[in-house]
């Protein structure tokens, strides 16, 4: 699975970090979004490079083996808990 798309993101700003894995623009601010979209189109290599990183972010945060692994210590974490608790 390769990522090769710029991003722009108004929202889960986790997601896309402004000025390493793309570009986050403000809900509602068209201004915004058109300073967005001439930076990418002057500078086609710094838009390559926040897509690779940003590709980099989502196969190791977003994976389905650690997404599976973070299930796995939250359910263990909550079972820890519950019995500390005597629930």
């Amino acid at each position: 699975l390769e990522f090769r798309r710029v991003l722009f993101r108004s929202g889960l700003a986790e997601i896309v970090e402004d000025g390493r894995t793309g570009w986050l623009v403000p809900p509602g601010d068209p201004a915004a979004l058109a300073r967005a979209l001439t930076a990418v189109l002057e500078d086609p290599a710094e838009a390559r490079r926040r897509a690779a990183a940003a590709g980099v972010e989502v196969r190791t945060r977003f994976s389905w083996r650690t997404i599976a692994e973070r299930t796995v210590h939250l359910y263990a974490d909550t079972a820890t808990a519950a019995s500390r608790s005597g629930a």
